[in-house]
């Protein structure tokens, strides 16, 4: 329910029914609005043993542990070992992060100020190493709420081209206010942690599955997937269909997705921990099938 709603709100945005503040308000905040109808349907349908959300009592750390880790426990080679997985993890964040960054400052969006890489690492280091003191979760520069931010404070017109609608980016409300507000509703929500324990999983699973629906949509990989099964003619017109001949399109699609499978093989099993080694190594495949 809450990914149905959510995908019918936003498809208000581009269809011919109310005026203009209207489709973007229901757009913008259809998510939203589905989450809370899915959850008071699941409160007033009267089904027992729904997965709730399992939210702590008190702000405290796992385990009764303090709050500053103590580096001093564990074995003397422990912190010589830790150089290892350490290193593994900032290549992940580095990649994720950068490809956070491309996404979010990609020419289509049209974006006034100029990206910030440098301080966005910059920052994403000093809450790591902050969070690292304290044990808790690192903050990284995720997908894909990221570039679906952006996408929010986009204003957006469809456009046909060559017989098929396409969303075209007018112009982004570049601003610091709306950011704040996300992390201020979002520390708001240590006040809200009652409320938080009545919300189905079934509710979230649902947003999941919108936020990753939705992220298809901007996705060269999943266009060129969809063409595979596509009539040569009816393809459509992107820069890449008309200076490259189909056949190595869809041979570095294929070639993308025997990447992608390899992934998932290597997340599923013992060698999950190299897992970043994988996504480097992705890298000098791409500048080699670029020579070839």
């Amino acid at each position: 329910l809450t990914l149905q709603l959510g995908l019918w709100a936003l498809a208000v945005r581009t269809s011919p029914f109310l005026i203009k503040a209207m489709r973007e308000l229901t757009a913008d905040f259809g998510i939203a609005a589905a989450i809370t109808i899915s959850t008071l349907t699941a409160w007033g349908s009267g089904v027992e043993g729904l997965e709730m959300l399992a939210v702590s009592d008190r702000i405290e750390p796992a385990g009764g542990r303090a709050w500053l880790v103590d580096l001093t426990q564990g074995p003397t080679w422990l912190p010589a070992f830790a150089v290892v997985p350490a290193m593994l993890l900032t290549l992940l964040m580095y990649v994720e992060m950068s490809i956070s960054s491309l996404l979010v400052n990609k020419t289509e969006n049209k974006l006034i100020k100029g990206p910030a890489y440098h301080l966005n690492f910059l920052v994403m280091a000093l809450l790591v190493l902050v969070f690292s003191f304290l044990g808790l979760p690192f903050a990284t520069g995720s997908l894909p709420h990221s570039p679906q931010f952006v996408r929010a404070l986009s204003d957006v017109e469809e456009i046909s081209v060559a017989g098929q609608t396409k969303t075209r980016v007018l112009w982004v409300r570049e601003n610091r206010l709306a950011p704040l507000l996300v992390n201020v509703l979002i520390a708001l929500s240590l006040v809200m942690l009652p409320v938080l324990r009545e919300v189905p999983m079934a509710v979230l699973y649902g947003l999941f599955l919108f936020m990753g629906i939705t992220g298809l949509a901007t996705s060269q990989f999943w266009t060129r997937i969809k063409m595979i099964f596509m009539e040569p003619r009816l393809l459509p017109p992107t820069h890449y269909v008309r200076r490259v001949p189909i056949s190595r399109v869809h041979a570095f699609t294929g070639v993308q997705l025997c990447c992608l499978g390899v992934l998932l093989g290597v997340r599923a099993s013992p060698a999950a921990l190299f897992f970043p080694l994988f996504i480097a190594a992705l890298m000098p495949l791409r500048m080699t099938l670029a020579k070839g």
